[in-house]
């Protein structure tokens, strides 16, 4: 789910990077622009990310410090409606911030990295 929405936001973004700077190809980017479609990529990503995680980290927290009772759900889905309906929907987006903050450097490195690597490696040598 993460790397799809990142990769499909990536492109997309990549078209209006094309549409704001003029150029009419994807690489006519800049390499710092290609990572810029990157970083907003990950920020897409991270609306995705946050909710799973949240989830992931109420389970995997409660078996840690033992906190298991009856009544307290064990699954996934479980876990996301008993949020959604004790602390509202909006609480899956609970630690959102830093959740983008990783992802938006994440990212800016992974798809800068991906294209730096796509030039040296398309260079024929002299």
């Amino acid at each position: 789910g993460e790397s799809a929405t990142a990769f499909l936001a990536y492109g997309r973004i990549s078209i209006g990077m094309q549409y704001i700077t003029g150029k009419s190809s994807h690489q006519e980017l800049s390499l710092f622009s290609q990572a810029i479609c990157g970083a907003l990529s990950g920020c897409c990503a991270s609306f995705v990310l946050t909710p799973t995680e949240l989830v992931k980290c109420r389970l995997q927290t409660q078996h840690l410090t033992g906190s298991v009772k009856s009544g307290v759900p064990t699954t996934p889905f479980a876990m996301m409606v008993h949020i959604i309906r004790n602390e509202g929907p909006l609480a899956l987006m609970k630690g959102w911030t830093p959740t983008l903050l990783r992802e938006a450097w994440g990212y800016f490195y992974f798809f800068g990295g991906y294209e730096a690597t796509k030039l040296l490696l398309m260079n024929e040598p002299d």
